[in-house]
């Protein structure tokens, strides 16, 4: 195969490629014998991948506050809202020697989710720092991590409407492409 060389500026069969630079590099990048490109294309996807797992840990924190301000704050406008909304609230009963009501552990429920989340964050900006040093490190968690985020597109399209389900599915596409760019490297 040709060694095509960024630098020769002698005329010749790649004359033509050289003017412009985009059609030069996927010439290369196709016959795959220029270390050079291969390394400055790996770390092209690298970055890719990182900015993509970083864009979903702002939209994780994003989410997460949206959420815990959500749940917390939410307050039921026809009546027969309030009355399960105070049942819920008022009406306690005794589990292994503690009272408990249903208030409760929806608001417990709630901030687990939102730990969660921003674990999740967390979690999606490590992977971001990853895929930039080292990516054969991810592994198959990024592809478990944007499966359990399409199990939570769908979740939020089943039961709770619009805001989360694009939330979640703008997390899954970030997700999903970093782990597809990552297990190209």
């Amino acid at each position: 195969m040709p060694q095509v060389d960024f630098n020769n500026h002698e005329t010749g069969k790649h004359a033509a490629l050289r003017g412009t630079l985009p059609c030069f590099w996927l010439y290369q990048v196709l016959l795959g014998n220029s270390r050079s490109t291969n390394s400055l294309l790996g770390k092209d996807l690298a970055m890719k991948a990182t900015w993509l797992y970083r864009i979903a840990a702002v939209l994780f924190i994003l989410f997460a506050a949206g959420h815990t301000f959500g749940f917390l704050s939410f307050r039921p406008h026809s009546r027969e809202g309030v009355a399960v909304f105070d049942a819920m609230n008022k009406v306690s009963f005794q589990e292994k020697g503690a009272t408990h009501s249903y208030g409760r552990f929806y608001r417990g429920f709630g901030l687990s989710c939102s730990v969660s989340m921003i674990f999740s964050a967390f979690l999606a900006w490590h992977l971001g720092s990853l895929a930039g040093k080292l990516p054969q490190a991810i592994g198959a968690l990024g592809w478990i991590f944007f499966a359990v985020q399409l199990a939570g597109v769908w979740l939020s399209w089943k039961y709770f409407g619009p805001p989360p389900v694009v939330f979640s599915a703008t997390v899954a596409i970030c997700l999903g492409w970093a782990a597809w760019l990552v297990s190209g490297l």
